[in-house]
This record gives C-alpha cells, sequence and structure tokens, in this order.
C-alpha cells in the first residue's frame, strides 16, 4: 500500500475508493481534522460512507462543517465555518480540490 503525501497517492490509483478513504483516514496527513486544534472544541461528527467523508467540529464561538469526496488519488470537498465574535457572525466557505 503506498502512502497519501499532500493527497496524492503513492502509486496506488488502482486501488478502490473505500479502501482509499479508510486509508487517508487512518493518517494525520489527510486532509479531513483528526482533532480540533483548540482543547474546548469537539468533533461533534465523523462520518465515512462510501467515498465520501462528512465532519463537524463545535467549539464555544465557531461550528465548522465539512464534506470530502474521494476519487482514486483525487478528491473534491467544501467546509463551512461560523464565528460568532463580539455578537457579530462571520460565514466562511471554503471549496478543496485535489487533481
Amino acid at each position: 500500500m503506498g502512502d497519501y503525501v499532500n493527497g496524492r497517492d503513492g502509486g496506488n490509483a488502482g486501488r478502490d475508493d473505500e479502501a482509499d478513504v479508510a486509508h487517508l483516514l487512518s493518517h494525520s496527513e489527510g486532509c479531513c481534522p483528526e482533532k480540533p486544534a483548540k482543547s474546548d472544541c469537539k468533533m461533534t461528527d465523523m462520518k465515512s460512507v462510501g467515498n465520501t467523508v462528512t465532519w463537524a467540529v463545535t467549539c464555544p464561538d465557531a461550528v465548522s462543517k465539512g464534506k470530502v469526496t474521494y476519487a482514486g488519488s483525487t478528491f473534491d470537498g467544501t467546509m463551512e465555518t461560523t464565528v460568532n465574535q463580539g455578537g457579530k457572525k462571520m460565514q466562511m466557505k471554503s471549496k478543496m480540490k485535489e487533481r
């Protein structure tokens, strides 16, 4: 089994998608967060169905959720984060793509 480096498969592009997702989830170098950076944040949801991984992280002043779909050595995904600071909300939307 090859190693993933920066989202790229080390030569095993022929593996099935579920094996790719399982391999990525077992390594900290995948694009999905393993643990929130702040200790007062909690991973409230993480699911892997087929070749798609979803997650949600809740912090005292922020909520983040994401979804990534893998296909061989590539992926497409989105992440949305809402931060509440000083009574104001800031929403960020990100798109991720590895080809």
